[in-house]
């Protein structure tokens, strides 16, 4: 076995022993999968993109692309994925791609055995996504007055209703977050589909935005969200809600109390965050 201690985690434990989970039970499923002449090349393109994956990930988690992790998997899996050839007795062809699957995947669990002695890059530290948001929203604000000062009096950039917000959350969550993707369909309510402003897919949270205006403050913006939260709470891919608010203007008379109405709204595996900018205003 390779071992060495100069081969530095780059990311969050936490974080890289949830991939390596995703990885163990996608492998899991692979070998345990039905394999037929109909779907093997399906299945035959699900494996080849698994072990690409598998490999690159090892490669990135690492301060070394060619670190001694990287290395082990590789001498598992370092054989090209074959196509079957009809001189070779079909179940015996599924043999030995699974056996060569249960290798990988025995090896990632090994990696993950040894999670305790693996060590972090010196000087890592861990923020999480709610962090990231929450230092986000504070400073939208922020962003919205300097945006208006350009150079030799060109042309200001403003924000003045809700698609302005979202098209610039667009673009700041996109620097931050690796896979943002815009009104994914959330699950039916009410006998209807709706769309939701974004899916960061990684992290699984939707992240709603809302901009008050003279007929949306406290108590219809609360009625709102009140219905918003009880569609997301069924997204597949939603384990936190992320309501953003941008009162601009200083329509809410009660922030805090409207903050703790809906937050109380969380649930096991779904939590409810809010945030309000500017809140002093």
């Amino acid at each position: 076995m390779f071992f060495s201690t100069h081969d530095y985690l780059i990311k969050p434990k936490k974080d890289f022993e949830i991939e390596l989970d995703k990885l163990i039970q996608k492998g899991s499923f692979l070998y345990q999968r039905e394999w037929t002449e109909d779907n093997l090349t399906e299945f035959t393109q699900e494996h080849r993109s698994w072990s690409v994956y598998s490999k690159e990930f090892l490669r990135r988690s690492f301060d070394k692309p060619d670190n001694l992790y990287f290395k082990e998997y590789e001498q598992i899996d370092k054989d090209p994925i074959v196509e079957w050839k009809e001189s070779i007795p079909f179940s015996e062809f599924v043999m030995v791609q699974c056996y060569k699957i249960q290798l990988c995947v025995r090896q990632l669990k090994e990696i993950k055995d040894r999670l305790d002695l693996i060590v972090t890059a010196p000087g890592l530290t861990t923020v999480t996504p709610i962090e990231i948001l929450s230092r986000i929203f504070v400073g939208f604000y922020r962003f919205d007055q300097l945006i208006r000062t350009r150079f030799k009096d060109r042309s200001s950039i403003t924000i003045d209703d809700e698609h302005d917000v979202q098209d610039s959350m667009y673009a700041i969550l996109s620097l931050h977050f690796e896979d943002v993707r815009k009104e994914e369909y959330s699950s039916s309510y009410a006998g209807s589909n709706s769309r939701l402003d974004f899916l960061l897919k990684k992290e699984e949270i939707v992240v709603e935005t809302k901009m008050t205006r003279t007929n949306l403050a406290d108590k219809k913006l609360g009625e709102e969200l009140i219905l918003d939260i009880a569609k997301y709470e069924n997204h597949p891919n939603c384990k936190t809600l992320v309501i953003f608010v941008y009162d601009k203007e200083g329509y809410l008379i009660n922030k805090s109390g409207l903050i703790d109405d809906l937050e109380k709204r969380s649930r096991d595996n779904f939590n409810v965050r809010v945030f309000i900018s500017p809140m002093n205003k």
